[in-house]
Parts: C-alpha cells; structure tokens; sequence
C-alpha cells in the first residue's frame, strides 16, 4: 500500500511543479489564480490516475474488486478504507474544482490582452484532460470501494 501511494503522491507534486514552470515561466501567463486551480485540479487527477495504476501493477491487497472479495485481509480493508476511499472523496471533489477550472479559464482568456491568448488555455486543458482520464480509469478498473 504504501509504495503505491508513495509513487502517486510523488507524481503528483512533480507534475505540479513542472505544470506550475510551464505555466508561469515558459508561456508567461500572469493570470496565477487560474494557474492554481488549474494545478490542484492536475495534482488531483495525477494522484488517482497514478494511484490507480501503480496499485493494479503492484498488485496491492485491496486495490481492485468489491469489499466482499477481501475478507479477512488486513491489508486489504487498510487500503481499502484508506487510498480508495480518499481517491473517491478527490474525485468528487475534482469535478467541482474542474468546473471552476473552465470558469477561470475562460475568464482569464477573456480579461486581458496578452500576446497570444491560447497559452491561457494551456494548462487548464491539461489539467481538463487528466482528470477526464482519471476519472474514466476510476470507473473502469472499479477503483471506487463497493460494498
């Protein structure tokens, strides 16, 4: 459990960071509050996405199939109470910060003229994007804990 939520949790503060860089010193965007909300919606989806995908590979206790499957496991209930748990709370969350993700957005596009008006988009497309496949692996591997 806790290799696989080393790794996402790691991935996700990278992909902060390097999605942060992009925005604010190579396209130049001066707009941070949109960059924010774009970048904790891109930490969120990098997280679960991540999550995901390194537990089904290490082959965690817990990680896939319904809660009856794993009983009298330990560790399997840890993760199960645990990371999944937390994954389904962040998507939930996600999709109200996604929201205001494409309000910012399109706010910022419009408010200022600034060189090319696209490198507004950038990130939170990015980060639009992630969360969409996030949220379909989430679904699609059963990743949400089910009783």
């Amino acid at each position: 459990m806790t290799a696989s939520l080393v790794i996402a949790t790691g991935s996700a503060g990278l992909a902060c960071y390097l999605a942060w860089r992009l925005d604010q010193r190579i396209l130049g965007c001066a707009t941070k509050w949109r960059a924010v909300v774009s970048i904790i919606l891109l930490g969120i989806a990098v997280w679960v996405a991540v999550l995901i995908h390194s537990s089904l590979l290490l082959k965690v206790p817990g990680a896939y199939g319904p809660v009856q499957y794993w009983v009298g496991s330990q560790a399997a209930h840890e993760f199960i109470s645990g990371p999944r748990v937390w994954a389904l709370f962040s998507m939930l969350g996600g999709m109200w910060i996604a929201g205001l993700t494409a309000i910012a957005a399109v706010v910022s596009f419009f408010l200022k003229p600034a060189k090319p008006r696209w490198t507004r988009l950038v990130v939170p497309s990015m980060a639009l994007v992630v969360f969409a496949l996030a949220n379909y692996w989430f679904i699609r591997c059963g990743f949400y804990p089910s009783a």
